[in-house]
């Protein structure tokens, strides 16, 4: 008799095999060491993702979770000061 935890694998592992999760470009995170990044390859039963520093990682199925991708606001932050009702940015990142 299968227990609960062999048939969620199975169901898993079956959906991963008709491409109904991790997909090219969904945004994931390993589990074991909390590496995120975007899939750029799917194998058999594993993916290989990319991470914001340009990063190749491997990560085997189930070892993955999908998550949602916010762009970090603060990549090109700008501070605003307020000067006799003007406004002035000062760009806090130097390119």
């Amino acid at each position: 008799m299968k227990n609960f935890k062999n048939i969620k694998e199975e169901i898993f592992k079956e959906s991963y095999k008709q491409k109904n999760i991790f997909q090219k470009d969904d945004y994931i995170m390993n589990v074991n060491n909390g590496e995120k990044g975007k899939i750029i390859r799917s194998g058999v039963n594993y993916i290989i993702a990319l991470t914001e520093n340009n990063e190749i990682f491997r990560a085997w199925i189930k070892d993955i979770r999908k998550i949602n991708f916010v762009e970090n606001i603060n990549k090109e932050r700008k501070n605003i000061f307020f000067t006799n009702g003007k406004t002035e940015t000062n760009d806090t990142n130097p390119s």
